[in-house]
């Protein structure tokens, strides 16, 4: 039934994320984390990964899609200065930092994630770009919550999570500041190189 399951869940989690429901993807990601941890080698980072990533930006592109299609007036009365300030930003923009400052977005807690799958769609920032930024922001914070989710499972009852998985945490914390910082970095290159 395994093939069962993981479909189910597959199907769960872009549903989830198509209508934005709070928590979905922190705790899909924590179970299958555990789930292929738990029967198959390095199975956190050879399926569950790949899971969560695909299923994340597949999520947002059905939130994006389901706005263009039918919410796009909705978010104008709803929400008028968050989606007019981020359509502005992207506006002012050379096409060539658009995707790199979405994607700082959608590394930093700054601007919810939910809300940037639904009023992207709203704004000049090509759909190529969006999912990029999508697979490339989500990727981090699903790395850390599928090893968490493995993390978890292998535990036994007097087990030290820091003690005996001290350099994998830290190791994992140090490649997702990394990542975190590449847009900010090479953002900062774009802008002194358009100035110059």
């Amino acid at each position: 039934h395994a093939t069962s399951l993981f479909l189910g869940m597959c199907v769960l989690y872009v549903i989830a994320q198509t209508f934005c429901v709070p928590g979905s993807g922190t705790t899909l990601n924590l179970l299958s984390g555990s789930l292929c941890a738990e029967y198959i080698p390095y199975g956190e980072y050879v399926i569950a990964l790949p899971y969560a990533v695909l299923c994340a930006t597949a999520g947002a592109f059905g939130a994006y899609s389901l706005s263009y299609l039918t919410a796009r007036d909705l978010l104008q009365r709803r929400f008028p200065k968050r989606v007019t300030w981020l359509r502005q930003r992207i506006s002012e923009m050379e096409p060539s930092s658009r995707l790199l400052w979405f994607l700082s977005l959608r590394l930093a807690p700054l601007c919810p994630a939910w809300f940037l799958n639904v009023a992207a769609p709203l704004t000049p920032l090509p759909l190529w770009m969006f999912l990029v930024a999508t697979v490339v922001g989500c990727t981090p914070s699903s790395l850390l919550l599928v090893k968490t989710g493995a993390t978890i499972s292998s535990m036994r009852p007097g087990d030290d999570v820091l003690k005996d998985n001290a350099s994998s945490l830290l190791g994992l914390l140090g490649v997702a500041a990394v990542v975190f910082a590449i847009p900010f970095v090479v953002g900062r290159r774009l802008v002194q190189s358009e100035r110059e």
